[in-house]
């Protein structure tokens, strides 16, 4: 009996191997195809427009040699996803299991950095960002909202003591001349509330997640607290989530979803 989880695995690294090797294979052929049939080129003999045809040869190789260039991206990328399989998904227990069982004394703050120039849908995204922390066995003491923003936004007016609105003075400059998101987000860690030992969970303006995301956020934070409060390292390692597009319920202009 195979699982449904191992056929997946399977099909996603076939595909995987598939790609690369195709994109290799066609890259390492084009060595070999003569494309000067695909144009028409001034005989060599022509000394007048000998000119012509060295540029149209050299363009030629150029793009030849462009298919080259992905190569060494794919194949590391595929060598990565073989180390760190992103289709087997690690099992970790229920939010409420860990958080009887982990004890994390950190805090959690969803951080969204955005310009501004969007409200309504960081409005949207933050009540669906609160909706699913309350939904969560969480405490709210453990978690907060915080919205990095060049531009107002008015969140006080929602009246939610779990929200918090991190606005970016327009004079404010980084000490190393950090713009847009970097300036936003470095006047976040000034002003923000969270400490040394807390966890940022950094958010674009469009992003969401569910209760299984803090699930696996929460398991990760409390996995590497406990590695710090060991003496087994000095800071707990960062996390990286995937980020899926267009799961919507119903997303607001298909066309532009699938592209």
């Amino acid at each position: 009996f195979i699982s449904y989880e191992w056929v997946r695995i399977v099909a996603y690294y076939l595909l995987m191997l598939v790609s690369v090797g195709g994109y290799v294979a066609l890259s390492v052929s084009t060595s070999y195809i003569d494309w000067t049939g695909l144009f028409s080129f001034q005989n060599e003999d022509d000394t007048e427009n000998s000119e012509y045809s060295l540029l149209a040869a050299l363009s030629i190789n150029i793009v030849k040699c462009c298919f080259f260039l992905a190569s060494p991206a794919l194949l590391f990328g595929f060598v990565g996803h073989l180390i760190w399989s992103p289709a087997r998904r690690v099992k970790v227990p229920s939010l409420e299991e860990s958080v009887a069982t982990s004890d994390l004394r950190a805090r959690l703050f969803f951080r969204i950095v955005t310009r501004g120039k969007n409200p309504d849908l960081v409005r949207d995204n933050v009540v669906k960002a609160t909706t699913v922390l309350r939904k969560t066995c969480l405490p709210e003491w453990q978690w907060k909202v915080e919205v990095a923003t060049d531009n107002p936004l008015d969140l006080d007016e929602m009246n939610d003591s779990q929200v918090y609105e991190l606005l970016t003075p327009s004079d404010y400059v980084c000490p190393k001349g950090g713009k847009y998101k970097a300036r936003a987000l470095h006047h976040a860690v000034m002003i923000s509330t969270a400490r040394e030992e807390d966890w940022v969970i950094h958010l674009d303006e469009e992003s969401s997640f569910d209760v299984e995301t803090v699930k696996y956020i929460y398991a990760h934070c409390a996995k590497e607290e406990t590695s710090v409060l060991r003496g087994q390292k000095e800071w707990g390692n960062i996390g990286q989530g995937v980020i899926k597009y267009g799961c919507h319920e119903h997303p607001p202009n298909y066309l532009t979803t699938l592209a």
